[in-house]
């Protein structure tokens, strides 16, 4: 326990550091993390913490240790009926200490496609030290194209290349207790080249978020995440989960989300509900409605156990 908390205080100080260091995020719109799995948004996007399924890929990595068996899933959504995405990831374990997963996600049309492929792999310290911890990591790699059925007379065209590490924390610190933290893209560059402005490099902003759950407590999992600025044109942003358990196969959820500073709160709000066991627990689904400044949405998931 004395180690781990050690290192947690080097990586929060490295963090800090990497804060103060930045100026403006100069957030690019090419790779945007729309989020997913319904589960997930259905409990306003505070899971870094509770992470323990497929979706733990983008989620926090490291909770693909807590998968309890080979799993997939696919996903098609239109983000405000304009973009299309699509999502399809597999993991799996290797024994008791090691699991891995991969995904594959697409978005965009012939006026601008991109595709990520992202491949992750996590570990459990069960049996040393400290043996709730868990450690993941994702290599994502990108792959975008933008202009390349117009006339180049008129338009602008290219294509880009890139990828990004994520690294991941989970803590199980108590039966009912767990920790989480996320560096997203702690590591990302890509490379552009357009027929306009010629080749050049850029990456994605660095996103940190933790967050705390208490988990499984009379059938309630609650769980409060903080999305940390670290930059001075972003705002820090709270996000507050909850799911709760009938029968032990039907699940009902709420969260929502707000920023920290600012004039104005940006108030986000996300309902959900999920059915497990179904088919011997072979298949899980999971619904989300998310209540949006822009535009309400909703998302769907279908996980498949083997």
């Amino acid at each position: 326990m004395k180690r781990f908390s050690i290192c947690l205080i080097i990586i929060f100080n490295m963090i800090s550091g990497t804060g103060s260091s930045q100026d403006l995020s100069h957030i690019p719109g090419a790779f945007v993390d729309i989020g997913f799995g319904a589960r997930a948004l259905g409990m306003g996007g505070a899971f870094v913490a509770t992470a323990d399924d497929i979706y733990s890929i983008v989620w926090n990595p490291a909770g693909l240790c807590r998968t309890p068996s080979w799993q997939g899933t696919f996903a098609y959504t239109r983000q405000f009926d304009i973009v299309p995405y699509s999502f399809l990831a597999a993991s799996g374990r290797l024994n008791h200490l090691w699991a891995y997963g991969g995904a594959l996600i697409i978005s965009g049309d012939a006026l601008m496609n991109e595709n990520r492929f992202v491949m992750g792999i996590a570990r459990s310290f069960y049996g040393t030290l400290v043996p709730g911890l868990m450690l993941g990591t994702t290599l994502e790699f990108r792959q975008a194209s933008f202009g390349r059925h117009i006339d180049k007379q008129s338009g602008v065209s290219g294509e880009a290349y890139g990828f990004a590490l994520t690294l991941g924390i989970r803590y199980q610190f108590h039966k009912h207790g767990s920790f989480g933290l996320k560096l997203q893209d702690f590591i990302n560059t890509t490379y552009w080249n357009t027929s306009a402005y010629g080749s050049y490099t850029e990456g994605t902003p660095f996103v940190l978020v933790w967050g705390i759950a208490l988990q499984k407590f009379k059938g309630f999992n609650v769980e409060l995440d903080i999305n940390q600025s670290l930059y001075r044109d972003t705002a820090s942003r709270l996000l507050i989960g909850t799911e709760f358990e009938f029968f032990h196969f039907f699940v009902l959820r709420s969260g929502f989300s707000r920023c920290l500073s600012g004039k104005e709160s940006n108030l986000q709000y996300a309902l959900g509900v999920g059915i497990k066991n179904i088919w011997k627990d072979h298949f899980r689904f999971d619904f989300a409605y998310l209540i949006h400044p822009i535009q309400n949405y909703y998302r769907i998931s279908v996980i498949y156990l083997w």
